[in-house]
């Protein structure tokens, strides 16, 4: 597996005879979409209106179709075992 800007710029069709977008083929698999990171910082002790501050600038269009479909990556990770209990994700500005 190949991740971060080498795997958005090389050309590994040229080196592998497979190459597999893996947010393509999940929102082919889903209709939703990927999210290859997000990171929770509850358990630092930051004030929550600063947390609330710095994911407004870092994080970018976290809208429920993205929500939905880390929930349903995390489930289906549950499902096969992988996962020791079920996930749920929770946003400290969302009910």
């Amino acid at each position: 597996m190949v991740i971060g800007d080498k795997a958005l710029t090389l050309a590994w069709k040229d080196h592998f005879s497979h190459v597999i977008d893996l947010g393509q083929a999940w929102f082919d698999m889903t209709g939703l979409p990927f999210v290859f990171a997000a990171r929770g910082n509850e358990k630092l002790g930051l004030p929550k209106d600063l947390i609330g501050q710095y994911y407004k600038l870092l994080c970018c269009d976290m809208d429920d179709a993205r929500v939905q479909g880390m929930q349903l990556f995390f489930d289906s990770l549950f499902s096969q075992g992988l996962l020791p209990h079920k996930v749920t994700i929770r946003f400290f500005d969302r009910p």
